[in-house]
Formats: structure tokens, C-alpha cells, sequence
């Protein structure tokens, strides 16, 4: 579990790439940004399963599918790529180990 996390705290210069990438246009959605992320996450941690992930938030699926649709829309990017899951996924540790909430790392 660690080691993908020791690599993003690693790789400063890519994880700020990426966070430009997938996590900066979301501040465009001002206070709306943390309901899109924490769906974000919860897709990925879930394995790109709407169903799933609802289940998780206890979201209806349409909730679900429209943030994720939020998402995609602002950032470009298609979290049914396995590749680009995976690069939103090391930008949301990126921004997580910058803000020092993975001090315990």
C-alpha cells in the first residue's frame, strides 16, 4: 500500500502535473468540488463501478454518473481509462500528501 504513496511524495514534479491536470479545473465548482472528488475517489477505490460507488456514498446512481460527468467535463479526462484513473488517482495523493494530511507517511 505504501509504496505507490512513497513514489507520488517522490515524484513532486509529476504529481504537480497531474493535480494541474485533473484537480485545478475543478475549482470551478467552488464548494460543489468536494462532493465531485469524493465521488471521484470512491469510483476509482470501487473499481469503476457506478453501482458500487453509489452504494458507498449512498447516492442514488444518477448522482453518481452526473458528477462523475461533472468531472469529466471540466477535466478531459475519461475515468474509464484504466490509465487515467490511475493519473487522477496519483494527483488526489499528490494533493493530499502536499497538504500535509500525509504527514504520517
Amino acid at each position: 500500500d505504501l509504496s505507490l504513496r512513497v513514489a507520488v511524495a517522490a515524484e513532486d514534479e509529476l504529481g504537480e502535473l497531474l493535480v494541474g491536470r485533473y484537480l485545478r479545473p475543478l475549482e470551478k465548482l467552488g464548494g460543489r468540488a468536494d462532493a465531485v472528488l469524493e465521488t471521484v475517489a470512491a469510483f476509482i477505490e470501487h473499481g469503476l463501478s457506478v453501482k458500487a460507488t453509489a452504494e458507498a456514498l449512498d447516492v442514488h446512481q444518477n448522482t453518481v454518473r452526473y458528477r462523475l460527468g461533472r468531472f469529466e467535463e471540466l477535466t478531459g479526462a475519461c475515468l474509464e481509462k484504466p490509465l487515467t484513473a490511475f493519473e487522477v488517482w496519483w494527483a488526489m495523493q499528490r494533493d493530499w500528501l502536499s497538504n500535509d494530511r500525509g504527514s504520517n507517511l
